[in-house]
């Protein structure tokens, strides 16, 4: 995931895979999702299906947060510990908070409401020690940044000489730095590209279409093809499977 995010499993379990770790979270329980961290999840349904509630907190907000309240919340659980430190029982604290923002943001109630809502969530689970895997853990090269700018309009028809210059460098300058990191900028946009669309397709009901446009892609099919080439699996299938 490119954005940290928090994830409430309804019905069904969820299985997460982290090297040679797994944890199962069943209905009722929570998953932190942090951002930066590749794993793989296993969605299987119980007598009613399966059904989970994603909601992403954007980063800047969560470092805010914590820059705020971090002297007045009790120690973290260490997010480099594992999956485990990802996970979170039954909590009816939390239930309650995560149920009232869901709802401001269904009736669209006014930011400053929405945020404040959000706050309360974040507090929630710095009381239970679960506030840092939300926290970014990644370094602040120039491929973290770049990967920033991306992220705020991942439709956007980016090309290496306009965001170089967002950067006040040349285009090889952008281009043998990032080789400095072991990136290139097409490897960037397509990874922030292919995160929105792997998160659209699971959490939202948005056509292909429509995902394929809002991640860049100018046709559906040729969005189908870079999908299957990163993933091993078309749009459709996946959101088939899940």
């Amino acid at each position: 995931m490119l954005e940290p995010g928090l994830c409430r499993v309804q019905h069904g379990h969820k299985h997460v895979f982290l090297g040679e770790q797994r944890l199962t979270v069943h209905a009722g329980q929570w998953l932190v999702l942090p951002s930066g961290i590749e794993f793989d999840v296993e969605n299987e349904p119980d007598t009613s299906g399966y059904l989970a509630q994603v909601l992403c907190m954007p980063q800047r907000l969560v470092s805010e947060f914590h820059h705020t309240h971090a002297q007045q919340l009790p120690p973290t659980v260490d997010a480099t510990g594992g999956v485990l430190s990802w996970f979170i029982q039954q909590n009816l604290r939390l239930d309650i908070a995560w149920q009232r923002l869901l709802n401001s943001l269904t009736t669209q109630e006014p930011t400053v409401l929405q945020r404040h809502l959000l706050n309360e969530v974040f507090l929630i689970l710095g009381l239970l020690g679960r506030l840092s895997p939300l926290l970014s853990h990644s370094d602040s090269g120039l491929a973290a940044c770049v990967r920033q700018l991306l992220m705020s309009d991942p439709s956007a028809d980016w090309s290496q000489s306009q965001v170089a210059s967002r950067f006040h460098m040349s285009s090889p300058t952008l281009r043998r730095r990032l080789q400095n990191e072991g990136q290139t900028f097409r490897d960037l946009l397509d990874g922030v590209r292919m995160a929105y669309a792997l998160s659209y397709l699971q959490t939202t009901r948005r056509s292909i279409d429509d995902i394929a446009h809002a991640c860049g892609y100018a046709s559906a099919s040729r969005f189908a093809v870079r999908f299957r080439q990163r993933y091993g699996l078309s749009p459709r299938a996946l959101r088939k499977a899940i």
